[in-house]
């Protein structure tokens, strides 16, 4: 199992994520799928975030070959959406590959309904 999933993986575990039958928060059913430049992205996160909230909530899920699928809260949500270069080496890093303004400066938003399930779809451009 890459790296990559295992920290998403461990992130959807102390987000906080829940239902109501769990006792947390409602969340509503989110897939989709993740383009960018028109090809599929093959790994990658997405990240809703409920901004609003104190402290701030972070839902995340784990993008493979284009296709994502979460929980996150009602209401109206920013959206994050992270890919990084596999390193050849240790010594390498990894790189973001896709543009900021998808995530650090993103403008993409999501507004979610209760009991209405979403299917979203994001083309993302490289340039």
């Amino acid at each position: 199992m890459s790296s990559l999933r295992l920290f998403v993986i461990g992130g959807l575990l102390l987000c906080g994520c829940g239902s109501p039958d769990a006792g947390g928060d409602p969340t509503v059913a989110v897939s989709g799928m993740v383009t960018l430049d028109g090809q599929l992205l093959a790994t990658g996160r997405i990240s809703f975030i409920d901004a609003a909230r104190e402290p701030r909530r972070e839902y995340l899920g784990v993008i493979e070959e284009g296709e994502f699928r979460c929980e996150a809260p009602p209401g109206s949500l920013r959206v994050e959406i992270r890919s990084y270069t596999q390193p050849a080496s240790l010594e390498e890093m990894s790189t973001q590959i896709i543009p900021a303004k998808y995530n650090d400066n993103t403008g993409l938003t999501a507004e979610l309904k209760l009991d209405e399930p979403a299917e979203l779809t994001f083309d993302l451009k490289s340039r």
